[in-house]
């Protein structure tokens, strides 16, 4: 026997009520009508709070603020290394000679000033892009945070890296 409650109108009693076995189960009201929601997103076991969590652990909560800073140190190597090349390539273009001054000549003034920029612009974009490179591991680790600048960050950093240590070892090479 299945049991249903009723209602009484009058007093706002809750009772049970018998029903039959061979009784047909009415089809659920629409949306907006009746005591109980329809739609099965309200009403499975998915909806409620820290589901997701609980499954599939903490959702990502934003970008990593290490990530951010390693990507804008990237561009700013990168930067930095592009135009100590540009100063680099116009010195020796408009000065032919500076590539032919000999050991213990002294190359002319302004040259000396030019080659202090060159030196601190590229020095400055290897050490900040190793920095940028640790940042951007760190950020790539990070558990509930969103990768997409660590990456960025971590290959900007990483390509200045690598670049910067063939540059050395080219001039260690045929410095000899």
């Amino acid at each position: 026997m299945m049991y249903t409650t009723d209602t009484d109108s009058d007093e706002g009693n809750h009772r049970m009520a018998e029903l039959p076995e061979n009784l047909p189960i009415p089809p659920p009201p629409p949306h907006g009508q009746g005591d109980q929601p329809y739609d099965s997103h309200e009403t499975q076991a998915t909806s409620y709070p820290g589901y997701e969590e609980a499954m599939y652990g903490s959702p990502p909560t934003g970008h990593s603020g290490l990530g951010i800073a390693s990507m804008a140190i990237g561009i700013i190597s990168v930067l930095l290394g592009i135009i100590g090349m540009a100063i680099t390539v116009n010195v020796v273009t408009q000065h032919p000679n500076i590539m032919n001054i000999q050991p213990g000549e002294q190359p002319p003034e302004e040259f000396i000033g030019i080659m202090g920029t060159i030196s601190s612009l590229v020095c400055g974009s290897g050490i900040l892009s190793v920095l940028g490179l640790v940042l951007g591991i760190i950020g790539l680790v990070q558990a509930t945070r969103l990768k997409l600048f660590a990456v960025i960050g971590t290959i900007l950093n990483g390509v200045v890296v690598v670049g910067m240590t063939m540059m050395f070892l080219f001039g260690l090479v045929a410095g000899r």
